[in-house]
């Protein structure tokens, strides 16, 4: 029995330290910064050990508190690199911002790998004083470069520097996303109902060309026919059409408008019309009036 328990012990503890060889992939380590109150262009740095490949994803987080001002919330960027350890080396990097909560998302920027200096800055965007939480999570393919990182991995007390950053929002950088579907086929497909208390659709195309001199206008009779024949008006997607390849609602809205912007031009010359018209009866009531006149 205690020989069955030692072989069962002996193999748990391979087991375990296995699990822990895999793990030094990982690496995650925090550090508490504190900027200055009344002091503009601040600056902190997260010093990366020099001449070591990062092949992964360094996930940066900073959140907070209150000191000086409420600095509640989270701002986290996600920096996926290939680099292979001095300024000059391959060097690929790609980022997204996955949270951005206020108001400390209106407070901070976090800024890209420098390969110059090895660093990733953190910049302060307002004058008030507060102290952060920065956590930097390592997840590299190489693995022996963790013990480095651990001992070697810094970050910087603050110092003056104007760098123009502004506050960072919620991004990615998927080409596709889909909601309520695993298989979009747009950057963004939505399968359900979207709701939005207003939409700006931005266009390069207007329909202000309707009323240029020289704009062929079609006349009625030639739309008259043109919709008897296709059920459809001239220049607008079929129904079939539009149930088999949607609709832009940019474009949708542009065609629209030139249509309304037809339909203006036609009213206007009807109207012309029916005022000559009202001319012509005004004149001819006239003629009989005086040839009344004429008969008495």
């Amino acid at each position: 029995m205690k020989r069955n328990l030692a072989i069962f012990l002996t193999v748990l503890t391979f087991f375990c330290f296995i699990r822990k060889v895999e793990a030094q992939n990982f690496l995650e380590k925090s550090f508490v910064i504190g900027f200055s109150d009344n002091a503009n262009n601040q600056v902190a740095y997260i010093n990366i050990p020099k001449a070591l490949p990062v092949f992964g994803t360094i996930e940066i987080q900073i959140t907070g508190g209150y000191n000086s001002e409420l600095n509640r919330g989270v701002l986290t960027k996600n920096i996926d690199i290939v680099y292979q350890g001095w300024p000059d080396s391959f060097l690929d990097q790609r980022s997204e911002i996955s949270n951005a909560r206020d108001p400390l998302a209106n407070q901070w920027h976090i800024g890209d790998f420098n390969p110059a200096t090895s660093q990733i800055p953190i910049y302060h965007l307002v004058s008030s004083g507060n102290e952060i939480n920065v956590k930097v999570k390592f997840h590299l393919i190489n693995s022996g470069t963790i013990d480095a990182f651990k001992t070697g991995l810094t970050v910087s007390q603050p110092t003056t520097y104007a760098s123009g950053a502004v506050r960072s929002y919620k991004y990615f950088n998927d080409s596709k996303i889909g909601i309520g579907t695993s298989s979009p086929e747009h950057r963004l497909d939505i399968v359900g109902t979207l709701r939005a208390h207003e939409i700006l659709v931005n266009t390069q195309k207007t329909a202000d060309f309707v009323f240029e001199p020289d704009y062929d206008l079609q006349n009625l009779e030639v739309v008259k026919d043109y919709v008897k024949k296709n059920k459809h008006l001239p220049g607008i997607q079929s129904a079939k059409e539009m149930e088999k390849d949607g609709i832009n609602v940019g474009q949708f809205q542009i065609d629209l408008l030139q249509k309304i912007e037809e339909l203006t031009l036609h009213l206007i010359e009807k109207n012309e019309e029916i005022k000559a018209l009202h001319s012509e009866v005004k004149d001819l009531k006239s003629d009989v009036m005086d040839l009344r006149k004429q008969r008495k």
